[in-house]
């Protein structure tokens, strides 16, 4: 009987010792899955991030277009307005000239 008293409380002890080892797995796996779950709304903010800045990207992208053809319009309006000043200069010099033999 003794022996198997001994028996018994030794298979109750190593049930414990199991028991506490399973607490500790199911712990392990409890954090990792937090820290899955973490890493996941991490990369998702990530790709977030990502979006926005190709969005910038596109609209900076734009702008310079945008820029780029307003710099041609405003060269173009330079060139109309050297050409219109030439023009006038003429007419005052022509007008000069008709004044100047009357």
């Amino acid at each position: 009987g003794k022996q198997l008293e001994v028996e018994k409380a030794g298979l109750m002890e190593q049930g414990e010792m199991l028991r506490g080892r399973l607490d500790e797995v199911t712990r392990d796996v409890e954090e990792c899955q937090r820290e899955a779950e973490a890493a996941d709304v991490e990369r998702k903010g990530l790709r977030e991030q990502v979006a926005s800045l190709t969005a910038e990207v596109a609209q900076v992208a734009s702008l310079t277009a945008d820029v780029a053809a307003l710099r041609e319009s405003l060269a173009a309006a330079e060139g109309e307005v050297a050409r219109v000043s030439l023009e006038v200069a003429a007419m005052e010099e022509a007008g000069k000239r008709a004044a100047a033999e009357h």
